[in-house]
């Protein structure tokens, strides 16, 4: 699935806030693919040992997102930091 998402800009610098909630620093992956700032992202929930699920209305989620990088991004400055489900891409 495509995860939500707000692209902004402030001076020469773009920024990305994705939005993939519940989703472990460790799930997440970007590359640079011809031209495109990929991420992909999997969201796998278990109960806590010791705790029986009952119920549940969240689903796993394999997330895709690709975003067209122009010719002034500098690919080696890319930045990203995941917190509280939005990964951060600078």
């Amino acid at each position: 699935m495509t995860p939500a998402y707000d692209f902004k800009q402030a001076g020469d610098a773009y920024g990305l806030e994705v939005f993939v909630p519940g989703v472990a620093k460790d799930a997440v992956e970007i590359h640079i693919e011809q031209g495109e700032l990929v991420i992909t992202a999997r969201r796998n929930w278990k109960a806590p040992e010791g705790w029986t699920e009952l119920f549940r209305e969240t689903a796993d989620a394999d997330y895709r997102l690709r975003v067209e990088l122009n010719d002034t991004v500098d690919a080696d400055k890319i930045n990203a930091e995941l917190e509280h489900g939005v990964l951060r891409v600078t």
